[in-house]
């Protein structure tokens, strides 16, 4: 099977009317850092940027959006400047 190249304007649509809406409502955005091995690299801004919460669920929700339209996507990452431990406690207060 033969995968087409990630457009990245593709995905700045998909991300403008499925995630960014969500985002924006608590004062937060993401900006697309690059794509490298079928990992889509995204950085959080504004508020959400280090909410170690905002990290766990917007992890799961940019992969639920993204995935379905682009089957180059294998996993999305986010960069952060929030600790992993932190991150990790965020996970086990959300039970994910």
């Amino acid at each position: 099977m033969l995968v087409k190249s990630l457009n990245i304007c593709d995905v700045e649509q998909v991300l403008n009317e499925k995630v960014r809406p969500g985002l924006r409502k608590h004062g937060g955005d993401v900006q697309v850092v690059g794509f490298e091995n079928g990992c889509l690299k995204i950085r959080m801004q504004g508020q959400c940027k280090n909410c170690p919460s905002a990290m766990v669920e917007s992890e799961q929700m940019l992969e639920e959006h993204l995935r379905p339209e682009f089957p180059q996507i294998k996993r999305c990452v986010l960069l952060t400047d929030v600790s992993d431990d932190l991150i990790a406690q965020a996970r086990a207060m959300l039970k994910l």
